[in-house]
């Protein structure tokens, strides 16, 4: 066997050479590839980041839009030094009663405790707010409203609170 092999050990080199060759013919060919699948990749990831952060900015829009919406509310209802016109001004006031609180509670937690603290103060004094206002609309016009009974204390009460939740919650957007 070594006489075969020192006959033909040129021939055995050669050999060796070109599956050396080959070899590496074969891995410059796998780690182009696996090069190719790690940038589509890193793209897909890049993309799929770039999605959810247009998202993310899609909810806090949304968020933007429904603050607005409660303070244009709390706007349109009148403050107790405004008693002499209040039913006139309850029964003109913006209805949250479609409001959805629910997703307006879950985007205020995805900005954070604090925008979410001042959303849960926000919908906890608004609510009281609308009930009032359901209330005095649901009063015929004609036989008005019994204002002797109502508690404006706790309507301005209610009313600076709501306000200072939804000032909160603007300045925590940027709105």
């Amino acid at each position: 066997m070594t006489a075969w092999l020192n006959a033909n050990a040129g021939a055995i080199q050669a050999l060796s050479s070109a599956l050396g060759v080959v070899i590496t013919a074969v891995l410059v060919i796998i780690t182009a590839r696996y090069v190719g699948l790690t940038k589509t990749l890193a793209e897909a990831a890049n993309a799929q980041s770039k999605a959810w952060a247009a998202a993310l900015e899609a909810r806090r829009r949304e968020l933007k839009s429904m603050v607005s919406i409660l303070s244009s509310a709390l706007e349109s209802v009148p403050a107790a030094y405004q008693s002499a016109d209040a039913d006139r001004n309850m029964r003109n006031a913006i209805s949250i009663d479609d409001f959805d609180f629910g997703r307006f509670r879950q985007l205020a937690s995805e900005q954070g405790p604090k925008v979410g603290e001042a959303a849960k103060d926000a919908e906890s004094h608004m609510k009281w707010i609308a009930e009032r206002v359901k209330e005095v609309k649901g009063t015929p016009p004609e036989r008005g409203y019994a204002w002797t009974r109502f508690d404006w204390e706790r309507w301005s009460n209610a009313r600076v609170e709501a306000e200072r939740a939804i000032i909160n919650l603007a300045q925590a957007l940027n709105v």
